[in-house]
């Protein structure tokens, strides 16, 4: 049941992006768990040992129409608890990942030995990886040689964007658009920004969470090769702060 419960809140927290003022219904929680049969008591004894242990912090405890402020009465009142407002105190044990810095939201980079693409999200465990494809006889093909000239490149005030000559790949901006269309589109212009004729470029190795906060811009949809779909979005409290990404 503790399992059950925990999983449970996690998802809430997942939902709502937020560890406050989390609003938990013992109704869906039994729904949530319907083979286990849980009581209200059953729940109300999750809950106080998640309390006792600084996991949450239990701030409302009431049925319809009802609020139980005298905590002394709780343990024979349990059974007519329907409705919880907790604040999670420690997200680490609801195996949730706080954001590491405040000041980037995702973090890119080409991983040429193993040729992966990797994805990692700040405020979640989750890590996307993209296979890179090479050319025929084990050699780079024109992704990987434009993504090593990229990510090796380092600006200064005079050459802001990486150059890619034609030699080494006829139409790098295509050719990149081409690689990320097969999984997440939408990334593209959050990692790599090309000048206007297509040859020049610019990665960004971490991206800020202020370009997420287009509302259009906050969820990133990646598609694998059977189709299946995984979204992320990125979320900020109501002060606009940026609080970590969600799956959905």
């Amino acid at each position: 049941m503790k399992t059950t419960i925990k999983s449970f809140i996690q998802q809430t927290i997942q939902d709502n992006g937020k560890n406050e003022n989390l609003f938990i219904r013992a109704e869906k929680v039994q729904q949530f768990a319907e083979s286990l049969n849980m009581t209200n008591c059953d729940i109300y004894e999750v809950m106080q040992m998640l309390e006792n242990n600084d996991i949450i912090k239990i701030n409302f405890v009431g049925s319809v129409g009802k609020q139980y402020s005298d905590r002394a009465n709780w343990l024979w009142q349990c059974d007519d608890f329907t409705r919880y407002v907790i604040d999670v105190l420690k997200p680490e044990y609801f195996n949730l990942v706080q954001p590491q810095n405040e000041n980037w939201a995702l973090e890119a980079y080409a991983d040429f030995e193993r040729n992966k693409f990797v994805i990692k999200f700040n405020g979640l465990e989750d890590v996307e990886e993209i296979t890179l494809k090479k050319a025929k006889g084990g050699k780079d093909s024109k992704l990987i040689t434009v993504l090593k000239k990229f990510q090796n490149f380092t600006a200064d005030e005079k050459n802001k964007f990486c150059k890619i000559s034609d030699k080494e790949c006829a139409k790098p901006r295509d050719t990149v658009s081409e690689f990320f269309k097969r999984f997440c589109p939408s990334l593209q212009k959050h990692i790599i920004i090309f000048d206007k004729g297509g040859f020049a470029g610019r990665f960004r190795h971490f991206v800020s969470p202020y370009s997420f906060q287009d509302k259009d811009s906050q969820t990133l949809a990646f598609r694998d090769v059977d189709g299946y779909c995984r979204k992320y979005t990125c979320t900020f409290d109501e002060k606009g702060n940026f609080i970590g990404w969600k799956r959905s």
